[in-house]
């Protein structure tokens, strides 16, 4: 409304004046625009890593909002100059010079934007914008039909869409993930039950030197009745305050019914996920009954009809971190102020983990 008004009062001699005064009279806006797309943009990457989708499209919507504003004030010149032009200044070459003034203005506000994120992620103490990572520093005895692997490893687990590839710390000579028997939860330490969105990008692991001094996690077999089609067990588990416990049925079989949870009305070969946490003196300590059944015909290994994964995890006190996860946190801290790759917040503490077939 202000350039028609302001073409009233003011003859003006061409158009580049009126140009002129658009942008000068729009340039408040144009700052609002663009400082209004760097707070939502401050917005949305912190929470981007709490979607299984890709947020990079969502943050690129947003991180152009203010290239689409100015571009479209700028759209009114055409009309605002149509009838001030001279047939010598409606050729060829005057239409490309107004399409490289609109990417001009563009390729300007794109490099403001730039030079306030140089990096999707920052941190400071004050306000920061880091990737989220988890570590664990993890004791692994893992018996499998033809042998038994016990080792100490770290895993490492992105928490964003964009995974742990260009993570600094991450070696390229990692060891890629590898299920046993093809089990669901891969033998990785999982806190909560978020195997479906963790993909092979997201997570590393490497085994280290460093074997963790921790209380022993016990798996006990109080008692297993078994007849051709139903298979039931008692199992104590002795671990830490917070235990996660992953229940895999072999082929054939299913779960039918767990004492922790509610009987399932359809069978089917879904695995069960179990979490105790305790507090107190004596907690630790945790009994669970489950029932397998078989509605085809009996399979032939009769030795392993259940795979059952337990996991200790380690979030507080004097067995939380290992030497090996305090140099790293220590090496984060003291980079990610001034390395924007390295700004990471990192939740790390120490797990004993036991796979073994029942």
């Amino acid at each position: 409304m202000l350039i028609p008004l302001a073409g009233d009062v003011i003859h003006f001699k061409n158009e580049w004046v009126v140009v002129l005064t658009h942008i000068v009279l729009h340039t408040p806006s144009y700052g609002v625009a663009i400082y209004l797309s760097s707070m939502v943009q401050s917005i949305i990457i912190p929470i981007m890593g709490r979607t299984g989708t890709n947020p990079e499209v969502l943050v690129a919507v947003m991180t152009n909002f203010s290239t689409y504003i100015i571009v479209f004030s700028l759209l009114p010149l055409v009309t605002i100059t149509a009838l001030k032009r001279t047939q010598a200044e409606t050729t060829l070459w005057n239409f490309f010079g107004m399409i490289s003034g609109i990417l001009l203005t563009v390729s300007a506000v794109l490099a403001v934007l730039h030079f306030l994120h140089k990096s999707p992620y920052s941190y400071t103490d004050e306000y920061p914008m880091p990737r989220r990572v988890q570590v664990f520093h993890v004791n692994r005895v893992i018996d499998n039909r033809n042998q038994t692997i016990q080792d100490s490893a770290l895993y490492v687990i992105a928490q964003d869409y964009r995974g742990a590839e260009d993570i600094p710390f991450v070696d390229r000579n990692y060891s890629k993930v590898e299920c046993l028997d093809n089990g669901p939860y891969c033998e990785i330490p999982l806190y909560f039950p978020t195997r479906h969105r963790i993909q092979e990008r997201h997570i590393r692991y490497k085994t280290v030197g460093e074997t963790l001094a921790l209380p022993d996690t016990k798996v006990t077999l109080v008692h297993k009745l078994e007849d051709e089609k139903k298979i039931v067990y008692d199992f104590v588990v002795k671990g830490s305050n917070q235990v996660s416990v992953y229940v895999v049925p072999q082929k054939g079989w299913r779960i039918a019914n767990c004492t922790l949870s509610a009987p399932r009305k359809e069978l089917d070969e879904r695995p069960l996920f179990l979490f105790f946490t305790c507090s107190g003196d004596k907690c630790g300590e945790f009994w669970f009954q489950i029932t397998l059944v078989q509605p085809g015909e009996p399979t032939s290994d009769e030795d392993s009809q259940l795979l059952l994964g337990v996991a200790s995890h380690y979030l507080y006190g004097k067995y939380m971190q290992s030497h090996t996860i305090r140099r790293l946190l220590a090496e984060i801290t003291k980079r990610r102020q001034d390395d924007p790759a390295w700004a990471i917040a990192a939740s790390a503490w120490n797990v004993e983990m036991i796979y073994r077939y029942y």
